[in-house]
């Protein structure tokens, strides 16, 4: 039976032998420092460390800490507000939800074109509809408070949109003309259906304030 010896160099044993890790060779270098060398790297260690929290972590807490105090602020301002609240005046919020204030007229048109604009193409009617939007003024009594923060009086843009689809797309545009925040009011609706297409023509509105002064 002949024996088989096999020689391994010293090199090749070093070559075969697993790497240390990245913490272990930090462990390693660690520990073959001097005692004061190790005391210093802990010093400096645990001052990185109290500066971190210093300009990162105590103030970005502090500050969620004031927003959270705010926003509880203004929910249990809100919740005693609501329980004075009349009752049918919180069904009705509840049935028509949030309102917003208007805002100057002529921010709110482009909000008004962009709304419709967007609404039909998303039901694939943008090229074939017609939007003709004219401005109307309303009485000065009409929320005086709130114009009176732009300097001007209420107005409104009244718009007469026509399109055609199928009944499902005609369906689904108006819902979502009715439930879009940028579209205040649809004050008529006319629909006509021939060849199992549906022609819509829809009497929408928009409401802000005309600036004096040219302010449109």
């Amino acid at each position: 039976m002949n024996e088989t010896t096999t020689t391994t160099s010293p090199q090749q044993t070093a070559a075969a032998a697993p790497k240390p890790g990245v913490l272990a060779s930090v462990y390693a270098a660690f520990d073959a420092l001097p005692r004061i060398g190790k005391w210093i790297v802990a010093a400096l260690a645990l001052l990185v460390v109290s500066q971190v929290f210093r300009f990162f972590v105590i103030p970005v807490t502090q500050d969620l800490n004031k927003r959270a105090d705010r926003a509880a602020l203004l929910l249990e301002a809100a919740s005693i507000r609501a329980e004075e609240l009349p009752a049918d005046i919180t069904s009705r919020a509840v049935v028509f939800g949030p309102n917003a204030v208007p805002g100057r007229d002529i921010t709110e048109k482009e909000r008004f074109s962009n709304a419709v604009a967007a609404i039909m193409k998303k039901h694939g009617v943008a090229d074939a509809y017609g939007f003709d939007a004219r401005p109307l003024a309303l009485s000065g009594e009409v929320l005086p408070r709130v114009a009176a923060q732009f300097g001007g009086n209420m107005g409104r843009t009244a718009a007469e949109l026509k399109f055609s689809g199928s009944p499902e797309t005609v369906s689904k545009v108006i819902a979502d003309l009715d439930a879009s925040p940028f579209i205040d009011a649809i004050t008529d609706v006319r629909l006509t259906y021939k060849d199992r297409r549906v022609s819509a023509v829809l009497s929408i509105e928009r409401w802000g304030v005309n600036v004096k002064g040219g302010g449109l």
